[in-house]
C-alpha cells in the first residue's frame, strides 16, 4: 500500500518569495539599546557636535596628561593591547595505561591509610589524642 504524502507538509518547505528576491529586504533592524548606535546617530544628526570635533577634544586632553583620553587616542591609533601570557615549563601527556596505573597506585595508598587509621584506632580504643605514629607532618 503505497504512502500518502499531506500537501500541506511539502507547501511548507517552499518559501514565500521568488527566485532572486530576498526573504528579509529591509534587513535586521537597528539595536537602538546600543550606546555605539546612539553615538553614530546623534553624530550623523551633526547638531552642534561632530566626530571631527569629538577626536580633536580627545587628542587636546591626552596633550595635557589626561590618561583616559591618552589610553583612547592610542588604542584607536595603534590598536587596543592584546594581554599576552608566557607559558613556560613541560607540558605531560599521560596515556590511559599511564593514568590507569596512577589510579591504581592512588587506590592502594588510600587503601594503605585506612588500614593504618584502623589500627591506630584499635590501639588506642578509638581516641585520637594525637597523629598515628609515621605521619609525615611530625
Amino acid at each position: 500500500m503505497p504512502t500518502q504524502t499531506n500537501p500541506n507538509s511539502l507547501a511548507n518547505l517552499r518559501p514565500r518569495w521568488l527566485p532572486g528576491q530576498s526573504g528579509n529586504p529591509t534587513g535586521r533592524g537597528p539595536n537602538t539599546e546600543s550606546i555605539t548606535w546612539w553615538y553614530r546617530h546623534l553624530l550623523a544628526e551633526n547638531k552642534g557636535i561632530s566626530a571631527q570635533a569629538i577626536a580633536k577634544m580627545a587628542i587636546q586632553k591626552a596633550k595635557e596628561g589626561s590618561l583616559p583620553h591618552i589610553q583612547e587616542v592610542t588604542d584607536r591609533t595603534d590598536g587596543k593591547v592584546v594581554d599576552r601570557m608566557e607559558l613556560t615549563g613541560q607540558i605531560l601527556v599521560a596515556t590511559p595505561e599511564q593514568m590507569e596505573l596512577a589510579n591504581q597506585r592512588q587506590l592502594q595508598i588510600l587503601a594503605s591509610e585506612e588500614r593504618l587509621l584502623a589500627e591506630y584506632s584499635d590501639a588506642t580504643d578509638g581516641e585520637f589524642t594525637e597523629a598515628p605514629p609515621g605521619n609525615a607532618n611530625e
